[in-house]
């Protein structure tokens, strides 16, 4: 699949503005768009270090149905994946990027106890 330019997403948001489509409503295509990507990235990474679905639940906790929402990116809170994160055996950390400088911010909990 080619890459997308800046130039492509401007037409196709004019070609949803001329069908009638809200900009509240690209905004929130984009956002769904952007969570089911990470959730599929999430799914990836359980599967590259050969964990199924059943696993991560017992680690978090939580029920396989929840785990497979989080991996079809329906996340309520950063907190969330920083839990599915921890357990895949890895920390999250959000990095903060000003242009001229990045600033990194501990997320999971395996993060400040390995900073302490």
């Amino acid at each position: 699949m080619p890459k997308r330019t800046p130039g492509d997403w401007e037409d196709l948001e004019r070609q949803l503005h001329a069908a009638g489509v809200s900009p509240a409503e690209i905004e929130a295509g984009a956002r769904r768009l952007l969570a089911e990507a990470r959730g599929h990235q999430l799914a990836e990474a359980r599967k590259q270090l050969g964990l199924g679905q059943k696993d991560v639940a017992a680690a978090m906790e939580v029920s396989v149905a929840r785990v497979s929402q989080i991996e079809h990116g329906e996340v309520t809170s950063i907190e969330v994946i920083a839990r599915y994160v921890e357990a895949l055996g890895a920390r999250l950390d959000l990095v903060v990027d000003f242009g001229d400088r990045t600033l990194r911010l501990p997320v999971s909990e395996k993060s400040l106890d390995s900073a302490a």
